[in-house]
Protein backbone atom coordinates (compact mmCIF):
# COMPACT_ATOMS: atom_id res chain seq x y z
CA UNK A 1 0.00 0.00 0.00
CA UNK A 2 1.51 3.56 -0.80
CA UNK A 3 1.87 6.27 0.96
CA UNK A 4 -1.65 8.32 0.09
CA UNK A 5 -3.73 5.03 -0.33
CA UNK A 6 -4.30 4.49 3.72
CA UNK A 7 -5.45 8.35 4.47
CA UNK A 8 -7.90 7.48 0.71
CA UNK A 9 -9.22 3.99 2.41
CA UNK A 10 -10.10 5.48 5.63
CA UNK A 11 -11.81 8.13 4.19
CA UNK A 12 -13.60 5.86 2.31
CA UNK A 13 -14.60 3.70 5.31
CA UNK A 14 -15.39 7.26 7.03
CA UNK A 15 -17.61 8.17 4.55
CA UNK A 16 -19.23 4.45 4.84
CA UNK A 17 -19.46 4.80 8.26
CA UNK A 18 -21.33 8.03 8.03
CA UNK A 19 -24.27 7.06 5.92
CA UNK A 20 -24.59 3.93 8.33
CA UNK A 21 -25.42 6.38 10.83
CA UNK A 22 -27.02 8.28 9.11
CA UNK A 23 -25.03 11.31 8.97
CA UNK A 24 -25.02 13.54 6.33
CA UNK A 25 -21.46 13.93 4.05
CA UNK A 26 -23.53 16.82 1.65
CA UNK A 27 -23.59 19.31 4.44
CA UNK A 28 -21.43 22.24 5.86
CA UNK A 29 -19.56 20.98 8.84
CA UNK A 30 -21.94 23.57 10.88
CA UNK A 31 -25.05 22.49 10.10
CA UNK A 32 -24.48 19.06 11.63
CA UNK A 33 -25.64 18.35 15.40
CA UNK A 34 -23.31 18.81 18.36
CA UNK A 35 -23.93 14.95 18.78
CA UNK A 36 -22.56 14.26 14.80
CA UNK A 37 -19.75 16.57 14.96
CA UNK A 38 -18.63 14.64 18.39
CA UNK A 39 -19.31 11.15 17.03
CA UNK A 40 -16.65 12.11 13.70
CA UNK A 41 -14.17 13.55 15.80
CA UNK A 42 -13.84 11.52 18.56
CA UNK A 43 -15.23 7.99 17.30
CA UNK A 44 -17.90 5.41 17.49
CA UNK A 45 -16.63 2.61 18.83
CA UNK A 46 -19.41 0.79 18.86
CA UNK A 47 -19.30 0.55 15.43
CA UNK A 48 -15.01 0.58 14.94
CA UNK A 49 -14.91 4.33 13.69
CA UNK A 50 -11.66 5.64 15.45
CA UNK A 51 -12.73 8.83 14.24
CA UNK A 52 -10.79 11.98 13.48
CA UNK A 53 -8.38 12.58 16.38
CA UNK A 54 -8.24 8.28 15.71
CA UNK A 55 -6.64 9.05 12.48
CA UNK A 56 -4.02 11.72 13.90
CA UNK A 57 -3.17 9.17 16.66
CA UNK A 58 -2.51 6.50 14.30
CA UNK A 59 -0.52 9.19 12.27
CA UNK A 60 1.65 10.40 15.55
CA UNK A 61 2.86 6.64 16.07
CA UNK A 62 4.09 6.73 12.20
CA UNK A 63 5.86 10.57 12.12
CA UNK A 64 9.65 8.92 12.33
CA UNK A 65 8.50 8.89 8.18
CA UNK A 66 9.22 12.49 6.77
CA UNK A 67 6.34 11.96 4.55
CA UNK A 68 3.45 12.04 7.78
CA UNK A 69 5.80 14.22 9.26
CA UNK A 70 4.69 16.85 6.20
CA UNK A 71 1.29 15.58 6.09
CA UNK A 72 0.91 16.34 9.81
CA UNK A 73 2.38 19.64 9.59
CA UNK A 74 -0.53 20.87 6.93
CA UNK A 75 -3.16 20.19 9.66
CA UNK A 76 -1.04 21.53 12.78
CA UNK A 77 -2.31 24.57 13.83
CA UNK A 78 -0.10 26.91 16.01
CA UNK A 79 -1.58 29.27 18.90
CA UNK A 80 -0.12 30.99 21.55
CA UNK A 81 -0.65 29.44 24.70
CA UNK A 82 -2.79 31.59 27.34
CA UNK A 83 -0.86 31.07 30.00
CA UNK A 84 2.96 31.79 28.80
CA UNK A 85 1.80 33.96 25.96
CA UNK A 86 3.93 31.97 23.58
CA UNK A 87 6.83 32.16 25.62
CA UNK A 88 6.74 28.44 26.63
CA UNK A 89 7.95 29.82 30.06
CA UNK A 90 6.94 28.91 33.42
CA UNK A 91 5.54 31.03 35.86
CA UNK A 92 8.66 31.08 38.08
CA UNK A 93 11.05 31.78 35.47
CA UNK A 94 8.60 34.46 33.87
CA UNK A 95 9.21 35.89 37.14
CA UNK A 96 12.32 37.19 36.78
CA UNK A 97 13.61 40.71 36.32
CA UNK A 98 16.83 41.92 34.82
CA UNK A 99 17.31 45.24 35.53
CA UNK A 100 13.79 46.25 35.67
CA UNK A 101 12.83 44.45 32.62
CA UNK A 102 11.25 40.59 32.42
CA UNK A 103 13.25 38.12 31.29
CA UNK A 104 10.48 37.62 28.52
CA UNK A 105 11.60 41.23 27.55
CA UNK A 106 14.82 40.90 27.49
CA UNK A 107 15.02 37.89 25.08
CA UNK A 108 12.42 39.71 22.54
CA UNK A 109 15.30 42.27 22.26
CA UNK A 110 17.60 42.99 19.28
CA UNK A 111 21.39 42.26 19.28
CA UNK A 112 21.78 45.88 19.05
CA UNK A 113 19.38 46.39 21.73
CA UNK A 114 20.59 43.61 23.51
CA UNK A 115 24.21 45.54 23.58
CA UNK A 116 22.95 48.43 24.82
CA UNK A 117 21.23 46.84 27.45
CA UNK A 118 24.37 44.96 28.95
CA UNK A 119 26.27 47.15 28.26
CA UNK A 120 24.73 49.74 31.12
CA UNK A 121 23.78 46.81 33.28
CA UNK A 122 24.84 46.87 37.00
CA UNK A 123 25.37 43.27 38.06
CA UNK A 124 24.90 43.43 42.22
CA UNK A 125 27.42 42.15 44.80
CA UNK A 126 26.95 38.66 46.21
CA UNK A 127 27.71 34.79 45.86
CA UNK A 128 27.56 34.02 42.23
CA UNK A 129 24.64 31.78 42.48
CA UNK A 130 22.50 34.83 43.26
CA UNK A 131 24.17 36.66 40.39
CA UNK A 132 23.82 34.52 37.48
CA UNK A 133 27.05 32.54 35.81
CA UNK A 134 28.03 35.08 33.31
CA UNK A 135 28.53 38.80 33.70
CA UNK A 136 27.53 42.14 31.40
CA UNK A 137 30.93 41.73 29.91
CA UNK A 138 30.59 38.03 29.06
CA UNK A 139 26.72 39.00 27.28
CA UNK A 140 28.49 42.25 25.41
CA UNK A 141 31.15 39.34 24.02
CA UNK A 142 28.37 37.84 22.71
CA UNK A 143 26.47 41.12 21.10
CA UNK A 144 29.42 42.13 19.91
CA UNK A 145 30.09 38.65 17.77
CA UNK A 146 26.47 39.17 16.25
CA UNK A 147 26.32 42.51 15.56
CA UNK A 148 29.81 41.85 13.38
CA UNK A 149 28.48 38.99 11.89
CA UNK A 150 24.57 40.82 10.65
CA UNK A 151 27.11 43.80 9.62
CA UNK A 152 28.81 41.39 7.61
CA UNK A 153 25.91 39.29 6.24
CA UNK A 154 24.37 42.52 5.07
CA UNK A 155 27.14 43.73 3.34
CA UNK A 156 27.54 40.01 1.26
CA UNK A 157 23.59 40.03 0.79
CA UNK A 158 22.93 43.78 0.05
Amino acid sequence: MDQTSLPRLLFQEAKRWARGRGIPTNVPWRQLTAEQRRLILEGDPENEYEGVKGFFNLLERKKYKLHVRVFLSRFRGYAKCPECGGTRLRAEARAVRVAGKAITEVCKLTVKEARAFFSTLELSEGPPENRGQNSGRDSNAGCSFWMKWASITSRSTG
